[in-house]
């Protein structure tokens, strides 16, 4: 019976006829190969049963084909995989949605806390976006908003421990663990010289001809006395403060050089 069964499957059959024979009662599922060579999924209960006459104990089974339910389940577990795999993504620009960047975070917070390495938290916006979506539409600006996100991930995509993130509106956040204060700035100006390199005409900037964003980051090494918020924090408040000087510039917080 061994070459009809499928090869990963030889294993647990051996145990369910084991089991039927100690026990009374086994049930498996496993694949069998049909006349033609294909294999289809069958479903059995086992039952040994004691002939008094010579002692001995044979096992009954009864199977039947679920191979038209276990293709039903395969397709309703993709479905599921695939429907909790867009619950992460920003419907509009296909990166990292709030959600994702909310565990991300947690986990490498968590991670460098244990290790005690440094995380790098880059958050940065659209200059005058508002301005942008006045003069040229909204249509337009989603087109922008996609090709910022593209432009950087595609940037970002040769380091995997990058994590590139919608945070909201114009806004965008980058999670960088294991990076120093100094990598981080590198990191930032990177970001910010992609942008320049598009060229997207913005003729009602204040500042500029063409779209320019405006960035702030911070660095810490977590303890456990402290949450991922402070982090944000921190870098939400070097994000202020490049726009207070004027936009299309980078600033860090002072307080995550402490140490770094």
């Amino acid at each position: 019976m061994e070459i009809f069964i499928h090869p990963d499957d030889v294993a647990q059959t051996k145990d369910m006829f084991e089991k039927a024979l100690h026990e009374g009662v086994a049930e498996s599922t496993y694949r069998y190969r049909t006349s033609i060579g294909d294999y289809v999924w069958i479903e059995s209960t086992l039952k040994s049963v004691h002939f008094e006459e010579d002692g001995s104990k044979k096992v009954i089974i009864v199977s039947r084909n679920i191979t038209d339910r276990k293709l039903t389940e395969q397709k309703l577990q993709e479905a599921n995989q695939l429907l909790n795999q867009l619950s992460y993504l920003d419907g509009l620009t296909g990166i990292a949605n709030r959600r994702y960047f909310d565990e991300t975070l947690d986990k490498a917070w968590t991670n460098s806390s244990i290790s005690h390495t440094p995380i790098t938290l880059i958050m940065f916006d659209i200059d005058y976006f508002k301005k942008y979506n006045d003069t040229y539409g909204h249509l337009t600006g989603d087109f922008c908003l996609q090709s910022i996100a593209q432009a950087i991930n595609n940037q970002m995509a040769v380091n995997s421990h990058y994590t590139l993130c919608r945070y909201g509106g114009e806004e965008f956040a980058l999670i960088s663990p294991s990076t120093t204060m100094e990598e981080g700035m590198k990191i930032a100006y990177q970001i910010q010289e992609t942008i320049k390199l598009l060229k997207i005409p913005h003729i009602s900037s204040d500042i500029a001809d063409i779209v320019t964003l405006s960035i702030g980051f911070a660095t810490m090494v977590p303890t456990t006395l402290e949450k991922p918020q402070a982090l944000i924090q921190m870098a939400d408040s070097a994000l202020y403060l490049s726009k207070t000087k004027g936009r299309n510039t980078i600033s860090s917080s002072h307080l995550s050089m402490e140490g770094l």
